[in-house]
């Protein structure tokens, strides 16, 4: 995954019904992405292999500021923005 300001981590998708995934063993992976604090545009690059076929599937989703809003002396303030990020039914055709 490539962050807005240009740093690239690796995230492993997982099939075990932990780490995000909903349903162990029904072929589709899942990620969860923490700590997301920069505003804009990540890319996200998946490749899956098995032993005879490898699939690559390239996606980009964007963070904008989405405060958590709160009536405060009849007016709305912002009072925090999105820091994680889940994504699950990521199925690569095989």
């Amino acid at each position: 995954m490539a962050t807005p300001s240009g740093s690239v981590s690796n995230l492993n998708l997982f099939d075990d019904g932990l780490n995000g995934d909903a349903l162990a063993g029904d072929l589709i992976y899942s990620a969860r992405a923490t700590g997301l604090t920069d505003l804009g545009a990540y890319g996200v690059a998946i490749t899956g292999n098995t032993a005879t076929t490898s699939r690559f599937v390239q996606t980009a989703f964007e963070i904008q500021s989405i405060p958590d809003l709160e009536i405060v002396g009849g007016s709305l303030s912002s009072t925090a923005c999105l820091s994680r990020l889940e994504w699950s039914s990521m199925r690569l055709p095989m």
